[in-house]
């Protein structure tokens, strides 16, 4: 869903196509609330994930929840692949803060701890 900056509304049109060709689209008014804070949630087993706010201006949270407080190895990249941040000096079932250091553009965070990796994107606007 795309919409202009700045517009709370517009139209969702759907299309499936299950492999016997397209059906007739299909169109709904969206409107999005926008007070709303967006992010990325994950949940696995007996863990979750949480990033947000995504996209965000000064800093993001992180929140792995587990039955058991594990230490996390944390690692930023830019786009390019470049290291911009790292640290093992954190555990699961704390708010972590990330980003404040980090100027405008696409992260890649990598969260791993015990045996769980996962991979997160995050956007940090002007």
């Amino acid at each position: 869903i795309d919409f202009s900056p700045g517009a709370t509304s517009g139209d969702l049109t759907l299309v499936a196509d299950n492999g016997a060709g397209p059906s007739t689209p299909s169109s709904l008014p969206v409107t999005v609330n926008p007070l709303v804070t967006t992010g990325i949630n994950i949940s696995a087993g007996t863990f979750s994930y949480t990033l947000y706010p995504n996209p965000f201006l000064h800093d993001v949270n992180l929140n792995i929840l587990s039955r058991a407080t594990a230490k996390i190895s944390i690692r930023i990249t830019d786009v390019k692949g470049i290291d911009v941040y790292a640290s093992d000096e954190y555990y699961t079932n704390q708010s972590i803060i990330l980003g404040t250091q980090l100027k405008a553009g696409v992260y890649m965070v990598y969260v791993g701890y015990d045996n769980n990796f996962r991979i997160l994107k995050m956007v940090k606007m002007e």
